[in-house]
């Protein structure tokens, strides 16, 4: 059985570097233009903010080298997530990355089942973020994404933004009952990728890469 320290830097080292919600980098055409959405912000470059949660459940304990984390938050969707403007993209991506922390951290799809995407996309990105964290656990994690431009480019019906992924690892990883460090050079993350959303049914939409998660609903990763 993989380790959860080695298992922990394939999953998110991996699943970066193929661009999370991304469908690959695109070169930006002639075609390409200013997205035309209703704004007023103006800038929306740099780590997005997110904090529509329910803490219902109770106090919040963090994970420990005994116990994995204990009444995690959950996030919800923001009032504004389906309003076809720029703060509707932005709460769009913040949600999903909230939903994937949620899953590095409990091992629940419920959050990932929130997102608005593809039903095969969800489970493969349960497969890679959630699933290995059913058994094991590791120090409390969060994933984040870092807007490198003030508003999205628009091509066709795609809105693109380009980001940073950045997923931060606990200091500690738990697996078969027994804990072990991970190292600091081990417990960040960080790439580029490309958000690519589109407006269906009155909601924003997060493409991902199928055939990345088509692996991933293989099974060729298993704890």
């Amino acid at each position: 059985m993989t380790s959860a320290l080695n298992r922990t830097s394939a999953v998110t080292r991996r699943a970066v570097l193929t661009g999370i919600a991304a469908t690959g980098a695109t070169a930006l055409g002639a075609c390409t233009s200013s997205a035309q959405l209703t704004d007023i912000r103006g800038d929306y470059s740099g780590e997005i903010k997110f904090d529509s949660y329910d803490t219902s459940a109770g106090t919040y304990e963090p994970a420990t080298r005994k116990h994995r984390a204990k009444n995690t938050p959950k996030p919800v969707k923001p009032a504004n997530i389906d309003n076809k403007t720029v703060a509707g993209i932005y709460s769009a991506l913040g949600h999903y990355a909230a939903a994937i922390t949620y899953a590095i951290n409990t091992g629940e799809d419920t959050c990932i089942q929130q997102v608005n995407m593809e039903e095969a996309d969800k489970k493969g990105v349960y497969e890679y973020f959630g699933k290995p964290f059913t058994q094991a656990w590791v120090g409390e994690s969060k994933c984040v994404f870092i807007l490198k431009d003030p508003l999205p480019t628009k091509k066709d019906d795609t809105y693109m933004w380009p980001c940073t992924t950045k997923i931060t690892i606990g200091e500690f990883a738990v697996s078969d009952g027994r804990a072990r460090d991970i190292s600091s050079d081990k417990r960040e993350i960080t790439d580029d990728a490309e958000m690519h959303l589109t407006y269906k049914d009155n909601k924003w939409v997060i493409s991902t890469d199928a055939l990345f998660f088509s692996s991933a609903a293989s099974g060729t990763n298993k704890v």
